[in-house]
C-alpha cells in the first residue's frame, strides 16, 4: 500500500488490504490514508477500497471519509447505502 500511495496516482484500490489487521491498527491507517490530513486527500487521490466483509467498512472512525458505500449481490443490483 505505502508503494501505491508514494506513486501518486490519481487513482488507488485497495483490495481487502486491511482484513487482516488489529482493529485499533485499521484505525490508524484509515485516519493516516484517508482523513482530513490523510495522505489521499493532501495527494487529491481517489480511493476505491474492496472487502469482502461488510464489517470491515465499518473501521472504527473511517466511516467518516467515506462518500459512497456500495454493496453487490450475486442475485440482486447494487444497493447504494450512502
Amino acid at each position: 500500500m505505502a508503494r501505491a500511495v508514494a506513486l501518486n496516482r490519481e487513482v488507488l484500490v485497495l483490495d481487502d488490504v486491511l482484513s487482516a489487521l488489529d482493529p485499533s491498527t485499521k484505525s490508524r491507517i484509515a485516519n493516516r490514508l484517508l482523513g482530513p490530513k490523510g495522505l489521499a486527500r493532501s495527494h487529491q487521490m481517489t480511493v476505491l477500497s474492496m472487502t469482502h466483509d461488510s464489517k470491515h467498512t465499518r473501521v472504527s472512525g473511517s466511516m467518516e471519509y467515506v462518500l459512497t458505500i456500495l454493496v453487490l449481490w450475486w442475485s440482486r443490483e447494487p444497493a447504494c447505502l450512502r
